[in-house]
């Protein structure tokens, strides 16, 4: 990891290796958000490392209920244990705000690591559901 991490809207003529980050993710419906969010117009937050992508958030968008909407948040193995993602989700909480968004909802795992850095930024557990399975 190099020390040149900066915080930025991704584009195209700046950054490379998004595919990468998402091979490293293992997730390709994030992959197909952001890719179509890309053609689309909207905005992705990327972690870029001397141009590398090496995480994002996004696609963003402003719901008509003043929601702050991301499709998800990731960063690349190797860039993890370092304070990226707690600074992306900050850097992704604010960005919501200055496009108009009144509030931010998100649904996460009880075990799910970042769940601490969704409390940290000052989110409360404001429901819980189950997730049930029968064999058939």
């Amino acid at each position: 990891m190099k020390n040149n991490i900066i915080f930025e809207y991704y584009d195209k003529n700046l950054h490379y290796d998004l595919n990468e980050l998402f091979d490293d993710l293992k997730n390709d419906v994030w992959r197909k958000a952001v890719l179509d969010g890309i053609e689309d117009g909207k905005p992705v937050i990327v972690v870029s490392d001397g141009g590398r992508i090496c995480g994002y958030a996004g696609p963003l968008s402003v719901q008509s209920s003043m929601r702050g909407y991301f499709e998800g948040i990731g960063v690349h193995s190797a860039y993890r244990h370092h304070g990226i993602g707690k600074v992306l989700f900050n850097v992704l909480c604010e960005s919501l705000k200055e496009k108009g968004a009144g509030f931010m909802s998100l649904f996460t795992g009880e075990t799910n690591p970042a769940r601490n850095i969704y409390e940290s930024a000052g989110f409360k557990i404001v429901r819980v559901w189950s997730d049930m399975q029968k064999e058939i």
